[in-house]
C-alpha cells in the first residue's frame, strides 16, 4: 500500500492517507493531534484522494474534539458540481466559534465564493451553523441559532428577539437563490427564554427541505412560550414553512403526532419537586434529526432523557410503548406520512448511552441511522451489536427498509476502552453508503475489515454497496406464485426455509450477508412441482441478518433471517 503526504494542516504536522481495506474500498488518514479541521475529496469510485484543504471552523489551539465536529462531514454538501461548507469566516476569526458563513468551491477545493449573513459583532459563541441544505431547484437553505442582529442584504435584517445581552437565543431559517442572493430569512423567537433547533450547536439539526423547498424543522424552546408555539405544553414541535417565501405554515405538537412520555413535562414541573421542575425540558421526547423523502414522508429520530434511575420511565408513539427503568436514554425513529399520520416506530435499545449522529433517507425508501454507543451493546430489532468494554465507545451503521425491517447493521468495534467512533455518512447516486469516522490507537473492526492505527489520531471513510437483496419479497415473483416462509426467525443455530414451487423446474436457493456476499447454496438442482424444504446450519456465523434468494425458472422470491445467539 502507498502512502502519501498531504498539504500542511498545521504548523507543525501533516496528515498521511492509505487504501486500508480492499474489501470495502477504506481508506484511512491519520491526523495531527490537535491540529486545525480540514476538507477532504475522495473520488467516490476509486477512492483516489483529490484534495486536502484547511477548512475548520475552529483554529488550531481549540480542543481536537471540537476540531472534529467541524471536520467530519457536518454542514457540508456537494450540489450541481460545487462544495458548499459552513465555516467560520471574518473579521475575528481567531475568537470566532460558530458561523452562518458558507464558503463554496470547486471540486478541487478551491474557494469561489462566500455567501450567508453578517453579525453585528463577530463574538464568541453568537451563532451557530446547523444545517445546510437544497431543493430541486438548487436553492440554499440555511438553519441556525445566533443571540445579536444578522445583516443578510439591506433589506434583509434579523434582529435577536431580546437584548444581546440577555444571551438568549432565537432560531434563523434563510435561503439563497443558486447566485448567493438571498430569497427570504426569518426569525423563529424564543419567547423568554432560548429557542433551539433539537439536536444542539452543531452539524447535523433536526431539519430538512423536500424538493420542492419545503422546510421541516424541530424546535425546543425553553421558558415562557413564543405565540407560535404556544401550543406545545413542553415547548417541542415540529415546525413547518412555506417553499416560496419560508412563512410559517403549521406546527406539529408531539399530541399531534401522537407522542407521549412518562414521567410528563406537568408532572415534573408541578409534582416532583424543584429539581425536576427547574429541568423538566431536559426529560421531554424531542426530535434529533428530520429528513424528508421525495413522497413528502417525515423521518423523525427521537430522544427522551430519563428523569431517575428510580422513576418509571416511557415513550410512547402511537399504540408502541418504550419504556426501561434504568438510567438511560430511550431513542426511536418513526415515519409520518406528510399529514403526520404514523407509518410505523421502531426502538433503538441500548445498556448504557446511545449516541445516534445523523439520519439519512436513500431514494428507495430505505433508512440509515449512525452514531456511537457506549456500554455492553445496543440493539436493533433482534440484533444485538456487543463489546466487551462498558465503558468503551463503538460505532454502528443500521439501516432499515422503506417498511421499517431491519436490512443491515454495521459494528465498528473497539479494542481496549479506546473511542471507535462513527460521525458521518453519506449516500451516492447509485445507492452506494460511504461511511467516515475516527478511532485511536489499537485497530477498529468495521464489518468484515481491519484498520490499524499508526498514532493517537486516525481517520477512515469506507465506500459500501447498496444492499442488493431486498428484506421484502420481489416486486418480480407474481403473488401466488412461488410461497417461501422461514422459521424460526429468529434463529439460534438452525432455520428451515420452507417454498412451494407451482410448475416443475431448476431451484437455486443461495443465503448471502447484508453485503451481498454468498455465504451458502442450499439448493441448486431440478424439482418437482409441490412444497419443498431446506435446512441451513449457521452455528459458526455470527449474530446478524441473513438475506435468501429462491430462483424457481424464471421467478425469484427473496426473504430474511436473523441469527441471534
Amino acid at each position: 500500500m502507498q502512502s502519501q503526504r498531504s498539504g500542511l494542516l498545521s504548523l507543525e504536522e501533516d496528515a498521511w492517507f492509505e487504501a486500508s481495506a480492499d474489501s470495502a474500498n477504506i481508506r484511512m488518514l491519520d491526523t495531527p493531534l490537535g491540529g486545525t479541521g480540514f476538507l477532504v475529496r475522495y473520488d467516490g469510485e476509486t477512492g483516489k484522494l483529490g484534495f486536502v484543504q484547511p477548512g475548520s471552523v475552529l483554529p488550531g489551539e481549540w480542543s481536537p474534539s471540537y476540531a472534529s465536529v467541524y471536520s467530519t462531514g457536518y454542514s457540508v454538501a456537494v450540489v450541481d458540481g460545487r462544495l458548499f461548507h459552513g465555516e467560520g469566516l471574518g473579521p475575528n476569526e481567531r475568537y470566532r466559534a460558530g458561523s452562518a458563513m458558507v464558503t463554496v468551491r470547486d471540486l478541487e477545493g478551491s474557494v469561489q465564493y462566500r455567501i450567508g449573513p453578517r453579525e453585528r459583532r463577530p463574538l464568541a459563541w453568537s451563532i451557530f451553523m446547523q444545517g445546510i441544505r437544497f431543493d430541486a431547484q438548487g436553492n440554499l437553505y440555511l438553519a441556525g441559532t445566533y443571540t445579536d442582529t444578522l445583516y443578510f442584504s439591506p433589506d434583509v435584517v434579523l434582529a435577536p428577539s431580546r437584548s444581546f445581552n440577555d444571551h438568549t437565543w432565537d432560531v434563523f431559517v434563510a435561503s439563497y437563490a443558486p447566485d448567493g442572493l438571498v430569497r427570504w430569512a426569518h426569525q423563529v423567537e424564543g419567547g423568554t427564554g432560548d429557542l433551539w433547533i433539537s439536536n444542539g450547536r452543531f452539524g447535523r439539526a433536526a431539519f430538512d427541505v423536500d424538493a420542492a423547498g419545503n422546510v421541516v424543522l424541530g424546535a425546543v424552546a425553553d421558558g415562557e412560550l413564543p405565540p407560535s408555539l404556544s401550543a406545545a405544553e413542553d415547548g417541542v414541535v415540529l415546525a413547518h414553512y412555506s417553499s416560496s417565501d419560508g412563512a410559517l405554515q403549521r406546527i406539529q405538537t408531539l399530541n399531534d403526532l401522537g407522542i407521549s412520555y412518562i414521567p410528563s413535562f406537568s408532572t415534573l414541573r408541578n409534582h416532583m419537586g424543584p429539581t425536576y421542575r427547574a429541568f423538566a425540558g431536559d426529560y421531554v421526547a424531542t426530535p434529533e434529526s428530520i429528513r424528508l423523502d421525495k413522497s413528502g414522508n417525515v423521518y423523525v429520530l427521537w430522544r427522551k432523557t430519563t428523569a431517575d434511575a428510580a422513576v418509571f420511565n416511557s415513550l410512547t408513539i402511537s399504540d408502541t410503548t418504550l419504556h426501561r427503568r434504568q438510567e438511560a436514554y430511550i431513542h426511536a425513529l418513526t415515519k409520518f406520512d406528510a399529514q403526520g399520520t404514523l407509518l410505523w416506530a421502531r426502538k433503538l435499545d441500548n445498556h448504557y448511552v446511545l449516541y445516534p449522529a445523523g439520519l439519512e433517507v436513500a431514494e428507495n425508501g430505505h433508512v440509515y441511522v449512525w452514531g456511537n454507543f457506549w456500554g455492553r451493546y445496543v440493539e436493533f430489532e433482534e440484533v444485538r451489536l456487543t463489546q466487551d468494554e462498558a465503558e468503551g465507545y463503538d460505532g454502528f451503521v443500521v439501516q432499515y427498509d422503506e417498511s421499517g425491517h431491519l436490512a443491515r447493521a454495521l459494528h465498528l468495534e473497539t479494542t481496549g476502552d479506546s473511542e471507535h467512533i462513527v460521525e458521518a455518512l453519506g449516500l451516492g447516486a447509485s445507492g452506494d453508503v460511504y461511511v467516515g469516522g475516527r478511532f485511536e490507537a489499537g485497530r477498529a473492526i468495521l464489518g468484515a475489515d481491519t484498520l490499524y492505527a499508526r498514532g493517537e489520531g486516525n481517520l477512515f471513510i469506507a465506500k459500501y454497496g447498496a444492499t442488493s437483496l431486498s428484506s421484502q419479497p420481489s416486486d418480480e415473483v407474481p403473488s401466488g406464485e412461488i410461497k417461501v416462509s422461514n422459521y424460526p426467525n429468529p434463529f439460534r443455530q438452525r432455520a428451515t426455509i420452507k417454498y412451494r414451487l407451482p410448475v416443475p423446474g431448476h431451484v437455486r436457493l443461495t443465503v448471502y450477508d447484508v453485503l451481498g456476499r454468498e455465504l451458502a447454496v442450499l439448493v441448486d438442482e431440478r424439482q418437482s412441482a409441490g412444497s419443498h424444504s431446506a435446512k441451513l446450519n449457521a452455528s459458526s456465523w455470527p449474530s446478524g441478518v441473513y438475506l435468501y434468494r429462491l430462483e424457481a425458472g424464471n421467478q425469484v422470491a427473496t426473504g430474511r433471517l436473523v441469527r441471534h445467539k
